[in-house]
C-alpha cells in the first residue's frame, strides 16, 4: 500500500511540476527569481557589483553595461554606434564624490572595486546610471535596445525591468530544449521523491510495527497478570 501511494504521489508531482504551465512548458515567474536571489543578496553583491540590477529598467541596464564595458548591447561589427557613455568625461556625480574623498585623477580609480566595497559610492553610482538613462539620446538608446533584444532573442521595451527580461530569457532558452529531454530531467525529481517517500514509509512501518509489538506485550502482560490474580483469589477462597 505504501509503495502504491509513493508511486501515485510521484506521478502527481511529475504532472504538476511547480514551474510547468497548462501547456506543458516551463514557466519561471519573476517571484521565483526574487525568492531565489533574495537570501543570497549580500553574497551576490560581493561578486556582482550591483544586486539592485534585477530592479533596473532595461535602459538603465544598457547604460550600466556600457559604462563597465560589457558587450551585451553591441551590434554587428560593421555597425558603429556612438557610445552611450563618454568614458573620457565621467558623470559629474561620480567626479564630485571622488573630489570630496580627495581623489582627482580618476584614471587611477578602480570603479568596479569601489562599487563592490563602498556602499555609499554604490548609491551614487546607481543614481548616476539612472540619470544617464533618462538623459540618453532616445534614437541611440532604441538602437542599443534593439541590439540587446537581437543578441538575447527576447522582445524588449523601455518599460521592462531586468527581472522581467531575465525571466523571459530563461523561459525562452529552456523551452528551446526538446520536450523529451525536459521530460527526462523532470523524471529525476519524481524518482527522488519516490525514493524519499519509500524511505519515510519504511521508517514509519518499523515505528508502527514496534508500537504494535509493544502494545501486544503490554496487553499480554496485563491479561496474564489479571489471570494470575483471579487464580490466586480463587485458590484463597477454596482454602
Amino acid at each position: 500500500l505504501m509503495v502504491i501511494f509513493a508511486i501515485l504521489f510521484s506521478v502527481v508531482f511529475y504532472f504538476n511540476f511547480p514551474f510547468m504551465d497548462k501547456d506543458g512548458k516551463i514557466a519561471v515567474k519573476e517571484e521565483h527569481l526574487e525568492n531565489l536571489t533574495k537570501p543570497f543578496g549580500e553574497a551576490i553583491n560581493r561578486y556582482i557589483p550591483i544586486y539592485d540590477l534585477l530592479n533596473m529598467s532595461v535602459d538603465e541596464f544598457i547604460v550600466l553595461t556600457a559604462f563597465i564595458g560589457l558587450p551585451f548591447a553591441s551590434g554587428e561589427e560593421e555597425e558603429e554606434l556612438k557610445p552611450l557613455v563618454d568614458m573620457e568625461k565621467p558623470p559629474e556625480g561620480i567626479v564630485s564624490y571622488f573630489r570630496n574623498k580627495g581623489v582627482y585623477n580618476l584614471e587611477e580609480v578602480n570603479i568596479i572595486e569601489y562599487i563592490i566595497e563602498d556602499e555609499e559610492f554604490r548609491g551614487v553610482f546607481i543614481e548616476e546610471i539612472k540619470r544617464l538613462a533618462d538623459e540618453a539620446n532616445p534614437y541611440l538608446m532604441n538602437k542599443y535596445r534593439q541590439n540587446l533584444s537581437k543578441n538575447w532573442g527576447v522582445e524588449l521595451s523601455r518599460e521592462d525591468s531586468v527581472i522581467e527580461v531575465f525571466t523571459r530569457l530563461i523561459n525562452t532558452k529552456v523551452n528551446e530544449v526538446p520536450k523529451k529531454i525536459i521530460d527526462l530531467f523532470l523524471i529525476f525529481p519524481a524518482i527522488a521523491l519516490f525514493g524519499v517517500l519509500e524511505i519515510v514509509f519504511i521508517i514509519l512501518g518499523f515505528i508502527y510495527s514496534f508500537i504494535c509489538w509493544l502494545l501486544l506485550i503490554i496487553f499480554y502482560k496485563a491479561k496474564f497478570y489479571h489471570y494470575r490474580k483471579i487464580k490466586v483469589d480463587k485458590e484463597e477462597i477454596e482454602l
